[in-house]
């Protein structure tokens, strides 16, 4: 069934879920081993739950009432009719259908968000790495996605689920909490600046010859930059003769990677090769990689004049990234 790397990483993801149990419908018990895979029995289940959510909604509006019999709780027409009195058994059945319908919804979510993450490795052409994910990083993920019902903010968890089945370690603790408490109005923000991070740790300093007082280059204004900061995704922002050194061997091919771009480039001289630059934090660099946003290709073809003004042979391409920190190139242009 696991023909090629893409494959094996979506049956990791679902034994994971199995295995770790991170899935309330999915209980290694109910997985029939003998027969089909664990990956397509929790996707079959997984997809069972479109008419669990509706079911829920309809117990929300009153139209369902559920009700305990025996150890199974059963969803049965709300024919009886109650009489505008507020009573003790009254309302402890309110509260056993609010706690029905919160866990119904957490599983829901939850689905949703193993399908979208699904959808996130098809095509990848990533080794499988031999490492598990770690149980408290997924108990933890779990806790944040099953709270998530937007398709917005349920695909992110769906990446950073992605990115960690490929390599396990990856994601912190620490950025998961950051995108649990992060407003909409920081998400915005912050999502501006991800076209520009470059997954070497920097964001090319590039002054307007205009205006030097509040733009870094005509994409990013010194005050997004200093609200960056306060978040922790940037650092230093006011040391601007600090540069960061990109040599690479002499005769060899070096490359810098800004989301789905990378800049290859090739030092032909003695000379170094530096860039004005901004630090970016770890939580940075994980947040772009995370958003899944496209490069700000202007900005690149800056960045990569700049390269050739230090003696450098520079493409433009996309890449797919390999193991030992390695990336394969193809769509190179020269610049």
């Amino acid at each position: 069934m696991a023909d090629g790397p893409y494959e094996k990483l979506i049956l990791k993801l679902w034994d994971t879920v199995v295995d770790k149990g991170i899935c309330g419908v999915l209980r290694p018990a109910q997985m029939r081993r003998e027969g089909l895979a664990k990956s397509v029995v929790a996707r079959n289940q997984i997809l069972m739950l479109a008419q669990a959510e509706k079911d829920a909604e309809d117990v929300r509006n009153g139209m369902l009432i559920s009700k305990i019999e025996g150890s199974n709780v059963v969803l049965k027409p709300n024919i009886e009719k109650y009489e505008p009195v507020v009573d003790l058994p009254s309302m402890y059945a309110v509260i056993r259908e609010d706690i029905i319908i919160e866990r119904v919804q957490n599983e829901i979510n939850i689905a949703k968000t193993l399908l979208k993450a699904e959808k996130e490795l098809e095509g990848q052409e990533v080794e499988v790495s031999e490492a598990d994910i770690e149980s408290d990083w997924i108990n933890r993920w779990r806790d944040y996605a099953c709270k998530v019902s937007t398709d917005e903010m349920q695909s992110i968890w769906a990446r950073l689920l992605a990115g960690e089945v490929k390599s396990p370690g990856k994601f912190s603790f620490r950025t998961m909490e950051f995108i649990k408490n992060i407003t909409k109005k920081e998400a915005q923000e912050i999502e501006s600046v991800l076209p520009f991070i470059f997954k070497e740790g920097f964001i090319f300093r590039g002054y307007l010859q205009s205006n030097r007082t509040r733009y870094i280059h005509k994409w990013l204004s010194l005050d997004i930059l200093l609200k960056m900061q306060e978040l922790g995704i940037v650092q230093e922002i006011h040391q601007g003769n600090v540069t960061i050194n990109l040599n690479g061997n002499k005769g060899e091919t070096a490359f810098i990677r800004c989301n789905e771009k990378a800049l290859t480039f090739l030092r032909e001289g003695d000379s170094d090769i530096n860039m004005p630059y901004i630090a970016v934090t770890q939580l940075g660099i994980q947040l772009a990689e995370i958003a899944g946003c496209n490069a700000n290709e202007e900005y690149l073809l800056a960045v990569g004049e700049h390269l050739k003004t230090q003696g450098s042979q520079v493409f433009l391409v996309d890449y797919v990234d390999m193991q030992a920190g390695a990336i394969r190139v193809y769509n190179a242009k020269a610049l």
